[in-house]
């Protein structure tokens, strides 16, 4: 659990840093979207790391965290796996590597469309969460975590 929390939380820090307002965080652990979302965590060991997600998060303009099943996030780890081989604390790739591209090759964009049938863009424009998703508040770029 620390070390997804701790993945949600540079993740959001580099994306803020690179000026994304608006992200979609996939997340395969359902209990860390709880807890960033709404539990008391004033008792948690992990307390203070949940609470840097949260105040970091305030500063994105939409930010939804989403559960993923594991099996749904194979982009993240094949990152992972990439990662373990290295011997740096932490990496960022400025592209994707082409160890997880048949991965990304397989992500489905989905257009949707308002009331009207005209294409909202589900991260600049206010998008309805999907049913079964998890959403915070009013604030949307997809960031696998």
């Amino acid at each position: 659990m620390g070390a997804e929390l701790m993945a949600i939380k540079h993740g959001l820090v580099l994306d803020l840093q690179r000026g994304f307002g608006e992200l979609v965080v996939e997340v395969d652990c359902l209990e860390a979207i709880s807890l960033i979302k709404d539990e008391d965590i004033s008792r948690h060991q992990l307390g203070s790391l949940i609470q840097d997600i949260r105040v970091i998060s305030n500063s994105f303009a939409r930010i939804r965290f989403k559960h993923v099943y594991r099996e749904a996030n194979q982009c993240a780890n094949g990152l992972v796996k990439l990662d373990s081989q290295n011997s740096l604390p932490f990496t960022v790739w400025e592209a994707p590597p082409s160890a997880i591209s048949f991965a990304l090759s397989s992500v489905e964009i989905v257009e949707e469309k308002d009331g009207a049938g005209a294409a909202v863009n589900p991260v600049g424009g206010k998008a309805e969460a999907d049913p079964g998703e998890e959403e915070d508040g009013d604030r949307s770029r997809r960031r696998s975590g």
